[in-house]
This record gives structure tokens, C-alpha cells and sequence, in this order.
């Protein structure tokens, strides 16, 4: 007998919801229920959440929380949880005090989140002025007067307006002009108002003129000792002024403030005429001897150290190397020293008195004329006399005595520098 085939029927598709699954359609044989199309599982589609918004609670109305639900089957996810009641903020209304002219109000109270009275603010009547009087002004050289008025002490209100009164104007003074002196400034002229003492006029200061000095007239010579003073007067005025002069600054360390030789040793050091005995160009020696060569060096020096024109000197006694070597060339030259000897100088030698007169008279020029000099031991036929007599007659010396000048006497630097001072300086 042939098969009878199946019986088909229809397994209807059931739909997922939120949180069950579906099924897809299918077949089976309702004869012998053989599946012929089988059903398929489909997935639960989860709630589709919708937010419930909060209710924020008022004064006197309860709120609520944020909530939850699914908008597909109305679940609900997050319950809303009732919010009390705030009750009221009160605030206080100030109150308003009245014034003059307007109302005032008592303290009144409301809430200050719904706005809702809770105390109620009353009227208070107006106070009316307090009337005071504003004194009249009077006018002034440059501002204006007011006249009485009247306003309210407790508003400032004007009940009775104060009227402008003109200025009066200025009274004019003439300031007289002050002329200046030496040291005071003097003023222009100028005005001001004799009522109010505004300066109409500013007077200018005049440079004060400033002293007219004299030169300088030295009163009390400054010496190596001792400082000096100098003064002056102003032409002008019967100003005067002095002014110290700085006691003179000692030439060497061994020359003392009172020694007789101080000025002629400064004036040589000043000149570079001499340099002193060291190295150290401290030291002067002013009793020692005062040898040929050195005399003949300071001649030189002051003379400004001219260049010999020989470059050998005749004399035996003395080297190129010696530091009296081109001063003795010089002298030899200007016919100042013609040596002790033809071929000796007697560099070392200790210059006598005599010997340094000579030189410093052949150095001048050898000038003729001079009146005799009272020396009993000078001769005519000494090599010496004629120098002698001129260097008596100049002041360079006065000798050893009224009567005896020592010719034969060793002569100190001190001394060698004081008759160069004597001579050169004046």
C-alpha cells in the first residue's frame, strides 16, 4: 500500500518579549508528529529602559526620586522614592525706615524659595522735615557768597534755595622789588590782594650775585713746618674769606722741617737736580761731602742734561760707566772744570768752597765787575777771588764768617744746593 505522505501542519512563530524567548515558526505532521520544519529559539529582546524623572519636593509638596521603566512591557526597573517636603526658607524683609517724605515698613518675613509671605510688612507714616537754616556766606576777592536758605537736617532736601552772591573782586598791593646781594637772593616785583593775600603778581627770585673775589693774598707764608693762610675780600661786599695752605711736603726723610738747607733741597729735588744718596731716593745726606762729581751733575742737571759732544773724556779717573760721566764731559766742554790735574778730575774728591763758587761762576758766564769781597782769606791771586767776589756780591754766599769765607773747607751737598738755589731760584 503506497505511504500516505504527511499532514502538514503550521508551529506559529511566537515573538520574544523583554524577558522571554520566541520561537520561530515551524512545521510538524500532525499525523505522526515528525518535525518537518523545526522551531527555532530567538533571544529575549531585555527591557528598553525609560528614565522617570525626578520631582524636586517644594516647600510644602513632596517630590520624588529618578525612577526607571521599560517603555515595551512597563516593568518597573528603579522604583521613585517619595522626597519630603522642604518647608519653607524664611528670610527676613528689613525694615524700611520712613523718611521725610515717603512711607516706611515694619520687619516683615517671606520664604525666600516660593516667595510665599509669611509675616506681613505694615506701613509707617512719613516723619516730615527737620528743617535747618544754611548760614549765608559771604562773598570773597574770587568766590562767590550765598544768601540764608534752609534745607532738611535728616534728607538733605533744600526748602529755601541760598542765592549766589557776586565776588567782590581783588585789592590790589604792589610787592616792591628786592635787589639781590652777594649771597642773597633778591625778588622781582610783585602784587598781591591786601584783603585775601592771593598773589596776584609772584615775585622771582634774583639770583643771589655771588661774592667778586680779589685774588688771593697770602698772609702767613706755609713753610715745611707749618701750614700757611691765604686770604681774600669781595669787592662788593665786606665779605672775607681765609683759606689754609698746606704746610710744604719735607724732600727727603733726613731733612728736618727747621733745617737752614730745607727750601734749597726741595727746590732741587723739584727740579732733578738731585735725586738723593739711595736707591730708594729717601735719603739727601745734607752734612755729608760734596764730591766733584756730584756738584758738577747738579750743575749739569739744571743746565736740563744736555747731551756732551765728545763721548771720551781726557780725565783717567773716570769711565764711561760712571754716573757723573757725561755731566764731567759737559763741564770739560762749557769750560766749567778743567780738572785737578791734565788727566785727573778727582771725581771722588770732596769739592772744596772754593771750587764750588768757581764752578757755578763759569757756569753763569764768568761776568766781570764784581765789587771786592771781605774775605781776609780769599787773595787777589787766589784762582778763586773773581768768583768769590761775584758770588758775595749775588747773595749765593755770605761765608763762613763776617770775614772768612773758607775757600780750602769741604763743602756739604747741603750747602752745594743752597748756593744753586741762591743763584738759579731767583
Amino acid at each position: 500500500m503506497e505511504a500516505k505522505g504527511h499532514t502538514e501542519v503550521v508551529d506559529a512563530a511566537v515573538e520574544a518579549t523583554c524577558t522571554e524567548t520566541g520561537l520561530t515558526e515551524g512545521k510538524h505532521c500532525s499525523a505522526c508528529n515528525e518535525v518537518l520544519v523545526k522551531q527555532e529559539v530567538v533571544e529575549a529582546k531585555g527591557h528598553t529602559e525609560v528614565v522617570d524623572a525626578a520631582v524636586e519636593a517644594t516647600c510644602t509638596e513632596t517630590g520624588l526620586t529618578e525612577g526607571k521603566h521599560c517603555s515595551v512591557c512597563g516593568t518597573v526597573l528603579t522604583e521613585q522614592e517619595v522626597v519630603e517636603a522642604k518647608g519653607h526658607t524664611e528670610v527676613v524683609d528689613a525694615a524700611v525706615e520712613a523718611t521725610c517724605t515717603e512711607t516706611g515698613l515694619t520687619e516683615g518675613k517671606h520664604c525666600s524659595v516660593c516667595g510665599e509671605v509669611l509675616v506681613k510688612q505694615e506701613v509707617v507714616e512719613a516723619k516730615g522735615h527737620t528743617e535747618v537754616v544754611d548760614a549765608a556766606v559771604e562773598a570773597t576777592c574770587t568766590e562767590t557768597g550765598l544768601t540764608e536758605g534752609k534745607h532738611c537736617s535728616v534728607c538733605e532736601e533744600v526748602l529755601v534755595k541760598q542765592e549766589v552772591v557776586e565776588a567782590k573782586g581783588h585789592t590790589e598791593v604792589v610787592d616792591d622789588a628786592v635787589e639781590a646781594t652777594c649771597t642773597e637772593t633778591g625778588l622781582t616785583e610783585g602784587k598781591h590782594c591786601s584783603v585775601c593775600e592771593e598773589v596776584l603778581v609772584k615775585q622771582e627770585a634774583i639770583e643771589a650775585k655771588g661774592h667778586k673775589w680779589s685774588d688771593w693774598s697770602v698772609t702767613t707764608e706755609a713753610t715745611f713746618g707749618k701750614a700757611g693762610v691765604r686770604s681774600r675780600s669781595c669787592e662788593n661786599c665786606d665779605a672775607t674769606e681765609t683759606e689754609e695752605i698746606a704746610q710744604l711736603e719735607l724732600p727727603f726723610e733726613d731733612v728736618t722741617a727747621d733745617s737752614p738747607f730745607v727750601s734749597a733741597i726741595a727746590w732741587a729735588k723739584e727740579k732733578g737736580i738731585t735725586r738723593g744718596i739711595n736707591a730708594e731716593g729717601t735719603l739727601f745726606g745734607t752734612d755729608r761731602s760734596c764730591t766733584r762729581g756730584q756738584i758738577v751733575t747738579f750743575l749739569w742737571r739744571a743746565a736740563g742734561s744736555p747731551a756732551p759732544s765728545s763721548t771720551s773724556a781726557k780725565f783717567k779717573d773716570i769711565g764711561s760707566s760712571s754716573p757723573f760721566y757725561r755731566a764731567v764731559l759737559w763741564a770739560v766742554e762749557k769750560g766749567i772744570t778743567q780738572g785737578l790735574t791734565r788727566d785727573t778730575f778727582g771725581v771722588d774728591q770732596s769739592c772744596t768752597r772754593g771750587q764750588a763758587v768757581t764752578f757755578m761762576y763759569r757756569y753763569v758766564g764768568a761776568p766781570e765787575g764784581a765789587k771786592k769781597a771781605n774775605f781776609s782769606d780769599v787773595s787777589e791771586k787766589s784762582f778763586c777771588y773773581k768768583a768769590v767776589c761775584w758770588a758775595a756780591e749775588k747773595g749765593v754766599t755770605m761765608g763762613t764768617s763776617a770775614a772768612a769765607f773758607s775757600p780750602d773747607a769741604a763743602c756739604t751737598r747741603g750747602q752745594i744746593v743752597t748756593f744753586l738755589y741762591r743763584n738759579l731760584a731767583k
